[in-house]
């Protein structure tokens, strides 16, 4: 009987997607033990702006205001072109804002708050 049992949860186990499944579940706590769960907050920028926080986090900036400056540029051709960093647009590829989400998030622009970012959400969505 107790044979019987053991087979039956390996079974279960190879199911691919109860294994993806716990592959998100795990990878995502993860996430919230190293970075907490303030940063999924779509509003707060806080942990972006300020690099007094820890060593290291200027390219967080950087990367936060490129989507900032993208966001509020005015749509061009080709998709992606930022205006006010520099005397020419540059692509938003430029400030490793990552981009698809850029380009979507700007698409959605006027129904989001004015302070949004969607770095938190990529970074769990990685991790996950």
């Amino acid at each position: 009987m107790e044979k019987y049992y053991r087979m039956k949860i390996r079974k279960r186990l190879q199911n691919p997607y109860l294994i993806f499944v716990l592959g998100c579940l795990l990878g995502s706590l993860v996430f919230v033990c190293i970075y907490g769960l303030a940063v999924v907050n779509v509003t707060n920028v806080a942990w972006l702006t300020d690099s007094s926080q820890a060593e290291g986090l200027w390219d967080l900036t950087q990367h936060y205001l490129g989507w900032v400056f993208y966001r509020k540029s005015p749509w061009h051709f080709p998709l992606g072109l930022v205006e006010g960093i520099y005397s020419q647009p540059v692509s938003i590829v430029y400030t490793d804002s990552i981009p698809l989400f850029a380009l979507l998030f700007k698409i959605l622009s006027p129904l989001l708050p004015a302070n949004f970012q969607y770095f938190g959400l990529f970074e769990l969505l990685s991790y996950a």
